[in-house]
């Protein structure tokens, strides 16, 4: 490990977080946040051209799975097939046009059912069904991403540590897996798709951090550490060393 590129972002004193960790060794990198879709109030606007809007942002949703469905296995592509699929359903797409012409408002209108949807398989039972949730939440947020021009911070450098609250399939199918070396979440779990595909991929992968966002914002030197189920934010030269060695 290069300790002057360490000792760059020594700013501030060492700090240490733990959480939960799929045991897959050690690794440091440069710490980049990624925020999540925010619930800030939407725009309304004129009823038929906001439904053209969200029409729209799905066709340009199904377009990028479809490109990401290119890039991966087949397993992993019947994921992201789910996926569209959701987004093609007819009855969603009929629910979709009338929540608008009442509200006047694609975000809203977009929010509401996919997020009744989302409380729907979280009350399953049936824990494959439950975890499909997730799916749910990565299309809501994708055309949401896509209706606000959003774009994901992927300002990779050689070596970095994803950090954000949640991490989902499709964003993690789009990471440049040869400069990310790590994934720490605030909230996330290990049994997930992400969960599972950083396991069978080796990649060091700690959730349910005990940190807030506001612990994590700024770009700086960290050390994630796996088998301890540890994150260190600005390692001191001791712990460099420690892991050096």
């Amino acid at each position: 490990m290069n300790k002057q590129i360490a000792q760059d972002f020594m700013e501030t004193r060492e700090q240490e977080f733990s959480g939960i960790s799929n045991a897959n060794g050690a690794v440091h990198g440069n710490l980049v946040w990624h925020s999540s879709i925010s619930e800030t109030p939407s725009p309304k606007g004129e009823p038929l051209e906001e439904w053209q809007f969200l029409q729209q942002a799905m066709e340009n949703a199904i377009q990028q799975l479809e490109k990401l469905c290119l890039k991966v296995d087949e397993e992993t592509s019947s994921l992201l097939e789910f996926q569209m699929a959701i987004l093609n359903d007819h009855e969603l797409r009929t629910s979709l046009k009338k929540e608008i012409l009442k509200i006047s408002s694609s975000e809203e209108a977009w929010k509401k059912l996919l997020n009744d949807l989302i409380h729907q398989y979280r009350e399953l039972e049936d824990s494959y069904f439950r975890d499909r949730y997730e799916d749910f939440l990565d299309i809501r947020n994708r055309v949401l991403g896509i209706l606000r021009g959003h774009q994901d911070n992927r300002n990779y450098e050689v070596s970095s540590i994803y950090v954000g609250e949640d991490l989902l399939l499709s964003q993690f199918l789009e990471m440049d897996l040869e400069k990310v070396k790590g994934i720490v979440l605030l909230n996330g779990n290990l049994t997930g798709h992400v969960g599972i595909l950083a396991q069978a991929k080796g990649i060091p992968h700690l959730v349910k951090l005990k940190a807030s966002a506001s612990d994590l914002q700024e770009k700086c030197f960290g050390i994630l550490d796996t088998d301890n189920a540890v994150l260190f934010k600005n390692p001191s030269n001791i712990t460099i060393s420690k892991y050096d060695s």
